[in-house]
């Protein structure tokens, strides 16, 4: 009899620790504890600032034009995350997502002389849409007491598909002629400039800093701060790194097996 009352006292006492495996407290009795999820599913998503460093040569017609090197962008990222409570202040993630990565570079090109004795001055701009499947995994750790958190993660993006667009502008001088466009115009859409070939793979350490909110029973959403840069270049035959800056969101569901 002691022993089965000494068996019920510690299954007692090991129902709280369980149902604050995540680090909340959702029990609806202090007199009645009752058992919470570890394991998390829930919606992400991601708007981030892209700052891209390269030395990326722009070709029209197999020419060499420009080499672009500092460009920017804002893109976004969405899909499925879970998260696996080790204990109330630890836990493994994961996601699966799409993501949308924009690069715009601009570059003037050397002048060049014309008919009147002066040079003109041309400026390329190139603008394009690049389209990943990304796999991640990491971890994140709570910070003392608090819902704050610190993680690390590595992602895995596979090339899917991309748009570009390149042009040329006439910035100078003001009596410039223009392009021999029909109709002439200033600027010049270029359907045949190319760069480097894309890596099909891109391999991404990622740091993050963020908070989890409680949303009731089961429920809560973080919020977090992640920034990463890219090992592999974006191209193969040119030095091209991504660094972004990311703002994100998820809300999670438990879930019970």
């Amino acid at each position: 009899m002691k022993l089965r009352l000494l068996y019920i006292i510690s299954f007692l006492n090991l129902l709280p620790l369980i149902a604050q495996a995540q680090g909340f407290d959702w029990q609806y009795s202090a007199r009645f504890p009752t058992n919470s999820p570890v394991f998390f599913i829930g919606v992400t998503g991601e708007f981030n600032y892209q700052i891209h460093r390269s030395e990326l040569d722009f070709l029209e017609d197999k020419i060499t034009c420009v080499r672009f090197d500092n460009g920017t962008g804002y893109g976004y990222t969405g899909g499925l995350s879970f998260e696996n409570w080790q204990n109330a202040s630890w836990a493994l993630f994961g996601s699966v997502n799409f993501s949308n990565i924009p690069a715009t570079f601009s570059k003037q090109a050397e002048p060049l002389p014309i008919a009147n004795g002066d040079f003109e001055i041309t400026e390329y701009n190139f603008v394009s849409q690049y389209r990943f499947i990304i796999l991640e995994a990491g971890e994140k750790m709570r910070l003392s007491t608090t819902h704050f958190f610190v993680g690390a993660s590595l992602q895995i993006g596979v090339f899917i598909s991309k748009s570009e667009e390149s042009k040329e502008k006439i910035i100078a001088p003001e009596n410039a002629p223009p392009f021999p466009t029909n109709p002439p115009s200033y600027e010049r859409t270029i359907l045949d400039g190319s760069i480097s070939t894309m890596n099909k793979f891109s391999l991404t350490p990622r740091i993050r800093f963020g908070y989890d909110f409680n949303l009731g029973n089961s429920y809560y959403s973080s919020i977090s701060i992640i920034c990463g840069y890219s090992l592999f270049s974006v191209t193969k035959d040119a030095d091209w790194r991504r660094s972004s800056v990311s703002a994100g969101l998820t809300i999670y569901r438990g879930l019970f097996f």
